[in-house]
């Protein structure tokens, strides 16, 4: 990573190996804070945005053009409303380590922490995919314009092994750490050393699931956009992109949905791999009595469950896989609460419903629901998290 030069680069170059980060100077560490929403970092935020929606390259990944929206200036003043009233300050050093399943996601915390006026040290992910190598080429791009140095020199993102022996050291700078990874990973880092006020923003396994119901649909292609549009990106890696599909309405109905579904499913290109796990997946959902049938939407598995188990959420990898699941009420899909339930998307159902059943029920999961298509739309509420005040301190005036 080298080749992107100053500000973007592997950690080795700015922490002689075996040798503590107290003894060395990364830039990020030194550099003040700023103010929240500062012009400077609206510019610098809208001036990323326009490098990505020109770059013609970028245009080839569609989570490239989605971030490239995303931080567009109208979208970002919308996202600052979002903060309740009152004074905030940044919280300091964030220190963010980044997943290695969805190449984009670490934008939008840093940029979140970004806003709130907080300096920043980005663990990038040891998996050099395609779309990350050309991001983090096009940031590089703007962190070299002189009307950005000081955003620049507030930012560092660098790369190092889970294991390194520096890692420690990075972590007991953080004001505030924010951690997406699997379980696992999770536990590691959060297993750093750390200040006693340090806080812990953990975005650790999740899984997201999608409900139709057909009596209200009378689009059927458009629907099976929708749905393709969440489990497409990222190969279905992403934990709000739904691997339940909860659906309601008569045999037909659901004749004519995959078909329309097997149309939109057609662009993803074969993989043997991808085949594979999806045998491998029926196969042992069949081994322990959980699979009615299984029939191909496209590039898609629709895996048709007969009875729940939480296993086939612990054994699905994504390689756009569906555990399908009958019901005839909406109400029904309590029965499989689950803390670790992120996004619920929608179609065919009102909002006004969702909020009647769902908001008196004591459930544990489901943090976020969203009309279908919309699962993986970022925005600063994640995970049950306010992001942007999660990331800065909040001034009480008596």
């Amino acid at each position: 990573m080298q080749r992107y030069g100053r500000y973007i680069v592997n950690i080795e170059q700015v922490l002689p190996f075996r040798q503590s980060i107290a003894a060395n100077s990364l830039a990020a560490i030194s550099a003040p804070n700023t103010l929240v929403g500062h012009k400077t970092t609206l510019d610098f935020i809208d001036a990323l945005s326009g490098a990505l929606l020109r770059n013609t390259v970028c245009k080839a990944f569609p989570d490239l053009v989605a971030l490239g929206f995303w931080l567009r200036r109208a979208n970002i003043q919308k996202v600052l409303t979002t903060l309740a009233d009152g004074v905030y300050k940044p919280v300091g050093l964030v220190v963010h380590y980044t997943p290695a399943n969805v190449d984009t996601m670490f934008v939008y915390s840093w940029v979140c922490a970004l806003l709130m006026g907080n300096r920043n040290i980005v663990r990038l992910s040891s998996r050099h995919s395609e779309a990350q190598q050309l991001l983090l080429a096009v940031m590089e791009e703007v962190f070299r314009l002189p009307e950005y140095a000081q955003v620049a020199n507030a930012n560092q993102f660098v790369h190092f092994e889970r294991h390194h022996p520096d890692s420690g050291a990075i972590s007991l700078l953080a004001d505030a750490r924010v951690l997406w990874g699997g379980d696992d990973s999770v536990k590691a880092i959060r297993a750093l050393p750390c200040k006693p006020r340090c806080r812990d923003i953990s975005f650790a396994d999740r899984y997201s699931a999608a409900f139709i119901d057909f009596h209200h649909i009378f689009e059927n292609k458009k629907v099976a956009e929708l749905l393709w549009r969440e489990c497409e990106p990222f190969e279905q890696q992403a934990c709000s992109s739904p691997r339940l599909l909860f659906w309601r309405g008569e045999d037909i109905h659901w004749t004519r949905f995959v078909n329309a579904l097997a149309a939109q499913a057609q662009s993803a290109a074969p993989s043997i791999t991808r085949k594979n796990e999806q045998l491998i997946y029926n196969q042992w959902c069949q081994s322990e009595d959980l699979l009615d049938n299984a029939e191909q939407a496209g590039a898609l598995n629709l895996a048709h469950v007969k009875q729940w188990h939480p296993d086939l959420i612990q054994r699905h990898v994504g390689q756009y896989t569906v555990c399908c699941i009958r019901v005839d009420r909406l109400e029904a899909l309590l029965d499989y609460d689950d803390a670790r339930w992120q996004t619920l998307s929608y179609a065919g159902v009102s909002k006004d419903l969702l909020i009647k059943v769902f908001g008196s029920a004591p459930i544990e999961g489901i943090d976020r629901m969203v009309p279908l298509g919309n699962a993986l739309t970022f925005s600063p509420q994640w995970d049950g998290y306010e992001l942007l005040s999660q990331l800065a301190r909040r001034v009480v005036f008596a």
